[in-house]
């Protein structure tokens, strides 16, 4: 949509977020920011347009200017790039209003990678390379699991996460972890944080990189206690209650091996 915009002529910051909230009521300044991170690539690590290409977008002038590159003008005069673009944005709108119900918001029961999630809550940068299984951040807490684990998978990281039901889960910390360690306490204390904790889980690793988004979850009071993983360092472990529980045939799904 940012780019529909641009395409027919530049834009101040104040004017392009008039403009897509006239489109769309449910973007926000933050939403804003971060497409126009990713189109001129200081989102993403140094070295993204040696695969990309150079950056769609120009930003002049603190923010007074935002326009199209000029790479970017000349490639949309090509009648087959111009066509695919058009396709391509035209499969944004309707994923957009068929898949996320026309919502900027994480839905439940969709799939989203890390990348999805560091982008759709406005994180500075991509840091999804560094969420490993967790990371409690710009007041979120995405949890990434996958399930069901390789047989053959390190000792340490062979976490025994487990659904206890449709309404709670057993969890895992990282490994090396005590219930003293501050990244851990964080966690038990997530919700006087103001630090929603957004839970993902996919089946398998076969399942690629994306994970079925289950809603938020809580801390449950009492039950986080030191264990030990099979390789012999310390873990700690509690359990969460899913704010809404698991549908039939998700849950199913994904216990089910």
């Amino acid at each position: 949509m940012t780019i529909e915009v641009l395409a027919e002529q530049d834009e101040s910051f104040e004017s392009l977020v008039t403009k897509l909230q006239a489109r769309d009521s449910e973007i926000s300044e933050a939403d804003v920011q971060t497409s126009l991170r990713i189109l001129d690539q200081s989102f993403f690590k140094k070295g993204t347009d040696k695969h990309y290409g150079p950056p769609i977008i120009n930003i002049k002038h603190q923010g007074k200017q935002i326009q199209l590159s000029e790479h970017f003008k000349k490639n949309m005069q090509n009648k087959a790039f111009r066509a695919h673009l058009d396709d391509l944005m035209q499969l944004a709108h309707y994923k957009h209003i068929n898949h996320y119900h026309n919502s900027n918001s994480l839905q439940l029961y969709q799939k989203y990678s890390r990348k999805d999630f560091v982008r759709i809550m406005n994180w500075q940068n991509d840091e999804s390379a560094t969420v490993y299984g967790y990371k409690q951040k710009y007041q979120t807490l995405p949890v990434f699991i996958t399930y069901h684990k390789k047989e053959d998978i390190s000792e340490t990281t062979a976490y025994e996460d487990e659904f206890l039901n449709q309404d709670e889960l057993k969890w895992f910390t990282r490994s090396n972890r005590s219930l003293k360690s501050p990244e851990v306490q964080n966690v038990i204390h997530h919700q006087e944080l103001e630090t929603p904790m957004y839970m993902f889980v996919k089946k398998e690793d076969a399942d690629g990189k994306n994970f079925y988004y289950l809603g938020t979850a809580c801390y449950m009071e009492g039950t986080a206690e030191d264990a030990q993983m099979p390789d012999g360092k310390n873990v700690v472990t509690m359990h969460l209650a899913m704010d809404t529980p698991v549908r039939d045939d998700v849950y199913r799904y994904l216990v089910e091996k």
